[in-house]
């Protein structure tokens, strides 16, 4: 891929990446789905374990407010919120998971790289 030799792309089940991977990865981007996913809790320890101790994620999911009384005084609020019912919650809740949305907010996400 462009003469590059260090870069691989993977697609893999955030929740069960294979072992031999642990502490294996120098990067990491996750683009616009961590809230879709079934368990994202889970995900966010499955990546955290193959990363290396001194690895970089990149993440990038919709910007919204864990309160919900703050997130609905932005004007695309109503929007975002029947993009996350009618799609996001309903990837999640179809597949076992805990349909947390697109409107889950930066605190719960915040939380989720604590763990």
């Amino acid at each position: 891929m462009m003469g590059l030799t260090n870069v691989t792309f993977l697609y893999a089940d955030f929740c069960a990446m294979p072992e031999e991977w642990n502490g294996r990865f120098d990067y990491l981007m996750i683009y616009d789905c961590m809230h879709d996913l079934p368990h994202p809790a889970q995900a966010m320890a499955g990546l955290k374990r193959v990363l290396k101790e001194d690895g970089l994620v990149t993440m990038m999911d919709i910007n919204t407010s864990s309160d919900m009384p703050t997130q609905v005084q932005t004007p695309i609020s109503a929007v975002e919120y029947n993009i996350s019912l009618h799609h996001c919650m309903s990837v999640s809740l179809a597949n076992g998971g805990v349909g947390l949305g697109a409107c889950w907010g930066s605190s719960s996400l915040r939380a989720c790289f604590r763990m």
